[in-house]
């Protein structure tokens, strides 16, 4: 979900993720293009990673750094699943929220460690620099977004009756 969209703030396909990316899409016209930035780094204050079963979460700051060296903060939630075929963390929350409380966290490492996290994270903040990058050599950034969605994101998870994330179909992203 765009923090700055009003019109139509909740993106529920793919094109509307990758608009609040990249922007430009006749369908999300008030998107800017976050990744656009453009971005020179990013780094990340996480305050707390919860691991419960198959998934978990991770909640803190994200730091992003413009070509002019200002800092934008940003607060973050992100989700994460382990996908059932390629084996890696991926994103299946992505959003803003109130500042993490840890008094009231039950955390059980089963299969997702937060060093599975925080790598994660690290590919989403250095996906946004890149895409950024790409944005301001007028190269593809969006196909660098897609590629970000692919690796980093699940759309319509599917689990079995064991709670596992089950492989996309052929027909999904």
């Amino acid at each position: 979900r765009p923090a700055d969209a009003f019109e139509k703030p909740f993106r529920s396909s793919i094109d509307g993720v990758v608009s609040s990316l990249v922007g430009g899409s006749a369908e999300f016209s008030e998107d800017r293009g976050f990744a656009r930035g453009p971005w020179t780094e990013v780094r990340f204050d996480n305050v707390g990673i919860s691991v419960e079963d198959a998934q978990a979460l991770a909640m803190g700051n994200s730091f992003f750094v413009d070509e002019n060296g200002n800092e934008t903060r940003l607060e973050h939630t992100f989700g994460y699943v382990r996908d059932f075929e390629s084996k890696l963390v991926r994103i299946n929350i992505h959003f803003s929220s109130v500042p993490f409380s840890n008094t009231t966290n039950r955390t059980q490492d089963k299969n997702i460690a937060p060093e599975d996290v925080e790598r994660a994270v690290k590919n989403w903040g250095d996906s946004m620099v890149s895409i950024g990058k790409r944005y301001t050599r007028h190269w593809d950034y969006q196909g660098r977004a897609n590629r970000l969605l692919e690796t980093a994101f699940v759309f319509q998870p599917r689990y079995d009756l064991d709670g596992r994330l089950l492989p996309r179909r052929t027909s999904e992203p």
